[in-house]
């Protein structure tokens, strides 16, 4: 059965004003005047932002730091033995026997972090140590560890860069690359 109905509905048609002021179009006038401001300063001083930024990447090669807010660039050198720091320190047993891999740290993702890797000769192979360290939005750490034994006889050599400075140290396996020489 269907329903038919004899009265329209009493319902009053809303008139929506579509017509906008110039006040909704200020939010638009401000990002298109400042967009063009920034690419206009860009245009007049672009070759002295490029001489700046040539000039920071040099000196950050050779060795200096620069802070600017909270976003630290520098190339600071890494202590790879408790002798090394300066301070009294306390120590049981020998620290140094873990021996610095790599190193690296700054910031990700607007969040400071700070990853190692050291290994330590023992009986019948080596151990390797992982360590990646990671600042919360609350300032704290969230940091993750892991072990790892390689087997064989490994030594622990020195790296170096292009102009033969030690630049840490790695793992080679002996065993391995006498194994791959054979074949």
């Amino acid at each position: 059965m269907q329903t038919i109905l004899t009265t329209p509905p009493s319902v009053t048609p809303s008139v929506q004003n579509t017509s906008a002021t110039l006040k909704d179009y200020v939010p638009l006038f401000q990002s298109l005047v400042w967009s063009i401001f920034w690419l206009l300063i860009f245009l007049l001083f672009r070759r002295q932002v490029i001489e700046l930024l040539d000039v920071l990447r040099e000196q950050l090669k050779k060795g200096a730091s620069f802070k600017v807010g909270v976003l630290e660039l520098s190339s600071s050198n890494v202590v790879e033995k408790t002798a090394d720091l300066g301070d009294k320190v306390e120590t049981a047993g020998r620290p140094d026997r873990l021996q610095l891999l790599f190193k690296a740290q700054g910031v990700s993702k607007g969040r400071f972090f700070i990853k190692s890797t050291k290994a330590m000769k023992v009986p019948g192979g080596c151990v390797v140590q992982v360590t990646s360290e990671i600042q919360n939005p609350d300032k704290t750490w969230s940091i993750a560890e892991s072990l790892t034994f390689v087997p064989g006889d490994v030594v622990i050599k020195d790296d170096t860069d292009s102009e033969d400075k030690k630049s840490g140290h790695f793992l080679d396996n002996s065993n391995h690359s006498a194994g791959l020489e054979q074949v």
